[in-house]
């Protein structure tokens, strides 16, 4: 598969697929080194940008409530934190109650910042309960050649 294929690949399925069979299917490329290409590219080529990506296993009987709380969390830092440049959340589509966010920000200060706020802590102090495990990748850029069009 050709690199732009690959990327287009990930744009039309984001993470609808287990991240082992999604890194396998794009030549041995993690999943969140494609996230982090992509939004290189949606933002323009900055690589300094702090990339948080969030693994959840929600508890079935907990998803809608979980689901909720996430997306008023994700509205908000967009909305209020000018440090947050992009709050995506995923789902996948053969195992709904494993969640993946994607988080873009300005710094790892900006991240710190949307730490603090009552939004994210109302959403970490709530969600606790509603999942299995939690597993965070923070990452930075390092390479992320321009996509031919």
């Amino acid at each position: 598969m050709a690199r732009n294929e690959q990327v287009r690949s990930v744009r039309e399925f984001g993470t609808t697929r287990r991240p082992r069979a999604l890194t396998a299917e794009l030549g041995g490329r993690s999943l969140s080194r494609i996230l982090v290409e992509m939004d290189f590219h949606r933002e323009g080529g900055d690589l300094n940008r702090f990339v948080l990506v969030v693994e959840f296993d929600v508890k079935a009987e907990s998803l809608e409530k979980f689901n909720q709380l996430i997306a008023v969390n994700a509205q908000a830092s967009v909305r209020e934190e000018p440090g947050c440049r992009q709050f995506d959340v995923l789902q996948d589509l053969d195992n709904p109650n494993h969640v993946v966010l994607y988080e873009v920000y300005d710094s790892a200060e900006a991240f710190q910042a949307h730490m603090g706020m009552p939004h994210t802590q109302t959403f970490l102090s709530q969600a606790k309960a509603l999942v299995n495990k939690q597993t965070a990748y923070k990452l930075k850029r390092t390479v992320a050649p321009p996509i031919k069009a």
